[in-house]
C-alpha cells in the first residue's frame, strides 16, 4: 500500500509540480484552501501533509492547529511550506506541532521530493 501525501497549497503551479513529481511513489491528494485541506485530511488520513503557510481562507498555521486538536493527527508529520523565514513564524510553526518548515524560494521541486522521501521513510 502506497503512502498518502496531502498537499495543501493555493499556488496551483506549485501544487501541480509537487503532485507530478511525487505521483507514482505516493498516493497524492491536493487542496487549494485550508478548509478543503482540513476536509481532505479527515477523509483520507494522509501519512504526510505539505501545508502552505499563507492560504486564501484560513492560514496554514490555523489548519495545523485544528488538525493537531485531533489525536489521530498528532503522529502525522506536517511540513510547512513558506517564504516567511522570520524567527517568530518559525518558532510558532514548530511550537504548534509542525515537523519542519521549508522555504519555497530556497528549495527546488527535486529538493522537496527528496526531503519528502526521507520523512516518509522515517514514519
Amino acid at each position: 500500500m502506497s503512502k498518502k501525501i496531502l498537499i495543501i497549497e493555493d499556488d496551483e503551479a506549485i501544487s501541480q509540480n509537487l503532485s507530478t513529481a511525487l505521483n507514482g511513489d505516493y498516493e497524492i491528494f491536493q487542496a487549494l484552501t485550508g478548509t478543503s485541506g482540513l476536509e481532505m485530511a479527515k477523509e483520507n488520513n494522509p501519512d504526510l501533509i505539505l501545508l502552505d503557510y499563507m492560504l486564501p481562507d484560513i492560514s496554514g498555521f490555523e489548519v495545523m492547529r485544528q488538525l493537531k486538536e485531533e489525536e489521530k493527527f498528532n503522529e502525522i508529520p506536517i511540513v510547512i511550506l513558506t517564504n516567511r523565514t522570520d524567527s517568530k513564524t518559525i518558532s510558532g510553526i514548530l511550537a504548534a506541532g509542525g515537523k519542519e518548515f521549508w522555504s519555497k524560494t530556497d528549495l527546488s521541486i527535486n529538493d522537496i521530493v527528496q526531503k519528502v522521501r526521507e520523512i516518509v521513510e522515517e514514519y
